[in-house]
């Protein structure tokens, strides 16, 4: 993966996994993840494959915990997760990705789509001349 490339995913890794910290963000925070995600060339439906396959394998037991992190999770801990399950065995791991998402999906699926209206907003208006 070339370097700018791999700084896209990051940025995208990292905004997305807010949504699985033990807080509830507000019309603030998830427009913030959104400017975050902006700064990337992802379309939605890559942003909702980086969440469901990379992000959330990682991050959702957060949910679950009684005593989450809720500051944020460590960067390098977070990339090197995402970057062990890539080298995974993909049909069966993206199998178990789809059935985690039984355990955080009602949880996240009104801030994502908030998350993502406020990206359409902002791509359309950097759009406009």
């Amino acid at each position: 993966m070339k370097k700018q490339q791999q700084e896209y995913y990051e940025i995208a890794w990292y905004s997305i996994s807010e949504l699985f910290l033990d807080t509830e963000l507000k019309g603030l925070e998830l427009k913030f993840i959104a400017k975050q995600l902006l700064q990337t060339p992802f379309t939605e439906s890559e942003l909702n494959e980086i969440l469901i396959y990379d992000v959330a394998p990682v991050c959702y037991g957060n949910l679950l915990a009684t005593a989450g992190v809720w500051e944020g999770f460590d960067k390098e801990w977070l990339f090197s997760e995402i970057q062990n399950n890539k080298s995974k065995n993909q049909k069966i791991f993206r199998l178990k990705c789809k059935l985690i998402k039984c355990f955080y999906g009602s949880a996240l699926q009104s801030q994502w789509t908030i998350v993502l209206e406020k990206l359409r907003n902002l791509r359309s208006d950097c759009s406009i001349p």
